[in-house]
Protein backbone atom coordinates (compact mmCIF):
# COMPACT_ATOMS: atom_id res chain seq x y z
CA UNK A 1 0.00 0.00 0.00
CA UNK A 2 2.31 2.42 0.86
CA UNK A 3 4.66 1.85 -2.52
CA UNK A 4 1.73 2.56 -4.41
CA UNK A 5 1.23 5.65 -2.50
CA UNK A 6 4.31 6.86 -3.02
CA UNK A 7 4.20 5.71 -6.51
CA UNK A 8 1.58 7.16 -7.72
CA UNK A 9 1.80 10.53 -5.57
CA UNK A 10 4.54 11.62 -8.15
CA UNK A 11 3.03 9.62 -11.25
CA UNK A 12 -0.85 10.73 -11.19
CA UNK A 13 -2.38 11.78 -14.60
CA UNK A 14 -5.34 13.83 -13.73
CA UNK A 15 -8.16 14.39 -16.62
CA UNK A 16 -6.99 18.18 -17.58
CA UNK A 17 -3.82 16.70 -18.97
CA UNK A 18 -5.20 13.47 -20.28
CA UNK A 19 -8.13 15.17 -21.98
CA UNK A 20 -5.36 17.63 -24.27
CA UNK A 21 -3.83 14.20 -25.20
CA UNK A 22 -2.89 13.19 -28.89
CA UNK A 23 -4.61 9.96 -28.06
CA UNK A 24 -7.28 11.18 -26.44
CA UNK A 25 -10.35 11.40 -29.60
CA UNK A 26 -10.83 15.07 -30.72
CA UNK A 27 -14.28 15.22 -30.13
CA UNK A 28 -13.41 14.58 -26.43
CA UNK A 29 -10.90 16.83 -26.49
CA UNK A 30 -13.20 19.47 -27.43
CA UNK A 31 -15.92 18.58 -25.50
CA UNK A 32 -14.20 17.97 -22.21
CA UNK A 33 -16.65 15.02 -21.39
CA UNK A 34 -15.84 11.64 -19.48
CA UNK A 35 -18.73 10.27 -20.01
CA UNK A 36 -19.04 6.64 -21.68
CA UNK A 37 -21.80 6.36 -24.16
CA UNK A 38 -23.29 2.80 -23.45
CA UNK A 39 -25.93 0.51 -24.80
CA UNK A 40 -27.05 -2.76 -23.44
CA UNK A 41 -30.07 -4.73 -22.94
CA UNK A 42 -30.50 -5.72 -19.00
CA UNK A 43 -33.37 -7.87 -17.46
CA UNK A 44 -35.06 -7.50 -20.60
CA UNK A 45 -35.47 -3.70 -21.11
CA UNK A 46 -33.02 -1.89 -23.70
CA UNK A 47 -30.73 0.59 -22.23
CA UNK A 48 -28.86 3.58 -24.34
CA UNK A 49 -27.47 6.62 -22.40
CA UNK A 50 -24.57 7.75 -20.99
CA UNK A 51 -22.50 6.24 -17.76
CA UNK A 52 -20.91 9.17 -16.12
CA UNK A 53 -18.37 8.02 -13.39
CA UNK A 54 -18.63 10.13 -9.86
CA UNK A 55 -15.03 11.69 -10.44
CA UNK A 56 -13.10 12.40 -13.66
CA UNK A 57 -10.93 9.76 -14.95
CA UNK A 58 -7.43 9.58 -14.08
CA UNK A 59 -3.80 7.68 -14.89
CA UNK A 60 -1.16 6.24 -13.39
CA UNK A 61 1.72 6.50 -14.96
CA UNK A 62 4.35 3.34 -15.42
CA UNK A 63 8.29 3.71 -15.78
CA UNK A 64 7.35 0.98 -18.55
CA UNK A 65 5.00 4.25 -20.33
CA UNK A 66 1.75 1.67 -20.02
CA UNK A 67 -0.10 3.68 -17.76
CA UNK A 68 -2.97 2.50 -15.80
CA UNK A 69 -6.07 4.42 -16.60
CA UNK A 70 -8.63 4.71 -13.80
CA UNK A 71 -13.04 6.31 -13.29
CA UNK A 72 -14.00 6.07 -9.83
CA UNK A 73 -17.50 5.03 -8.20
CA UNK A 74 -18.58 6.39 -4.78
CA UNK A 75 -21.13 3.86 -3.61
CA UNK A 76 -22.97 5.77 -0.43
CA UNK A 77 -25.55 2.58 -0.29
CA UNK A 78 -28.29 4.93 -1.98
CA UNK A 79 -28.51 2.72 -4.97
CA UNK A 80 -30.35 -0.94 -4.68
CA UNK A 81 -27.69 -3.70 -5.72
CA UNK A 82 -30.25 -5.63 -8.07
CA UNK A 83 -33.06 -4.46 -9.89
CA UNK A 84 -36.22 -3.49 -8.25
CA UNK A 85 -37.68 -1.20 -10.48
CA UNK A 86 -37.11 -0.80 -13.80
CA UNK A 87 -36.34 2.97 -14.01
CA UNK A 88 -34.28 3.01 -10.83
CA UNK A 89 -30.44 2.98 -11.15
CA UNK A 90 -28.93 -0.43 -8.95
CA UNK A 91 -25.21 -0.87 -8.72
CA UNK A 92 -26.02 -4.40 -10.93
CA UNK A 93 -26.69 -2.38 -14.07
CA UNK A 94 -24.20 0.11 -13.30
CA UNK A 95 -22.29 -2.95 -13.06
CA UNK A 96 -23.74 -3.88 -16.37
CA UNK A 97 -23.06 -0.57 -17.91
CA UNK A 98 -19.63 -0.89 -17.11
CA UNK A 99 -19.01 -3.98 -18.93
CA UNK A 100 -20.44 -2.85 -22.02
CA UNK A 101 -17.64 -0.21 -22.26
CA UNK A 102 -15.11 -2.74 -21.63
CA UNK A 103 -16.54 -5.04 -24.01
CA UNK A 104 -17.00 -2.32 -26.70
CA UNK A 105 -14.15 -0.83 -25.85
CA UNK A 106 -15.73 2.25 -25.83
CA UNK A 107 -12.55 3.74 -22.97
CA UNK A 108 -10.58 3.34 -26.06
CA UNK A 109 -12.77 5.14 -28.91
CA UNK A 110 -14.21 7.62 -26.37
CA UNK A 111 -11.59 8.63 -24.37
CA UNK A 112 -8.19 7.01 -25.90
CA UNK A 113 -7.50 4.36 -23.00
CA UNK A 114 -5.95 1.34 -23.93
CA UNK A 115 -7.14 -0.03 -20.68
CA UNK A 116 -9.39 0.96 -18.01
CA UNK A 117 -10.06 0.28 -14.09
CA UNK A 118 -13.27 0.91 -12.20
CA UNK A 119 -12.68 1.76 -8.84
CA UNK A 120 -15.34 1.84 -6.12
CA UNK A 121 -15.27 2.81 -3.04
CA UNK A 122 -18.18 2.15 -0.44
CA UNK A 123 -19.75 2.56 3.23
CA UNK A 124 -19.14 -1.00 4.63
CA UNK A 125 -17.39 -4.29 4.46
CA UNK A 126 -20.62 -6.16 3.97
CA UNK A 127 -21.86 -4.06 1.50
CA UNK A 128 -18.63 -4.27 -0.26
CA UNK A 129 -18.72 -7.81 0.37
CA UNK A 130 -22.05 -7.91 -1.94
CA UNK A 131 -21.03 -6.12 -4.43
CA UNK A 132 -18.03 -8.13 -5.30
CA UNK A 133 -20.21 -11.04 -5.16
CA UNK A 134 -22.39 -9.80 -7.53
CA UNK A 135 -20.02 -8.88 -9.79
CA UNK A 136 -18.75 -12.25 -10.13
CA UNK A 137 -21.89 -13.43 -10.62
CA UNK A 138 -22.61 -11.46 -13.92
CA UNK A 139 -18.90 -11.26 -15.28
CA UNK A 140 -16.19 -13.02 -13.80
CA UNK A 141 -13.82 -12.35 -17.19
CA UNK A 142 -13.58 -8.56 -16.45
CA UNK A 143 -12.81 -8.94 -12.28
CA UNK A 144 -9.47 -7.65 -12.90
CA UNK A 145 -10.94 -4.68 -14.30
CA UNK A 146 -12.47 -3.51 -11.06
CA UNK A 147 -11.35 -2.63 -7.42
CA UNK A 148 -13.07 -2.31 -4.54
CA UNK A 149 -12.39 -0.69 -1.00
CA UNK A 150 -14.43 0.49 2.18
CA UNK A 151 -14.69 4.49 3.15
CA UNK A 152 -17.12 5.26 5.95
CA UNK A 153 -19.07 8.22 4.95
CA UNK A 154 -21.33 10.68 7.02
CA UNK A 155 -24.13 8.01 5.38
CA UNK A 156 -22.12 5.41 7.24
CA UNK A 157 -22.32 4.13 11.03
CA UNK A 158 -18.82 3.62 11.68
CA UNK A 159 -16.12 6.39 13.15
CA UNK A 160 -15.04 8.44 10.03
CA UNK A 161 -11.49 7.91 9.40
CA UNK A 162 -8.56 9.92 9.77
CA UNK A 163 -8.14 12.20 6.52
CA UNK A 164 -4.99 10.43 5.15
CA UNK A 165 -5.43 11.85 1.73
CA UNK A 166 -6.59 8.45 0.08
CA UNK A 167 -9.83 6.59 -0.54
CA UNK A 168 -8.38 3.31 -2.35
CA UNK A 169 -6.09 1.01 -0.78
CA UNK A 170 -5.70 -2.01 -3.22
CA UNK A 171 -5.95 -2.52 -6.83
CA UNK A 172 -6.55 -5.59 -8.62
CA UNK A 173 -3.72 -6.94 -10.31
CA UNK A 174 -2.54 -5.19 -13.51
CA UNK A 175 -2.90 -7.55 -16.51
Amino acid sequence: MASFEIGARDRLIPWREIKISPSTPSATEESGHYNFPVSFTHRGVQWKHSRRPDGQPFAIAYPDDKDRFCVLEIDLKTEQLKWSDKDRQTIERKFVAYLNVLENKTHESHLGFPDLNILFTTISVGRLESMMELLASIAPRFLNHFAFETFPTIAGNTLQPVDKGRALTALAPKQ
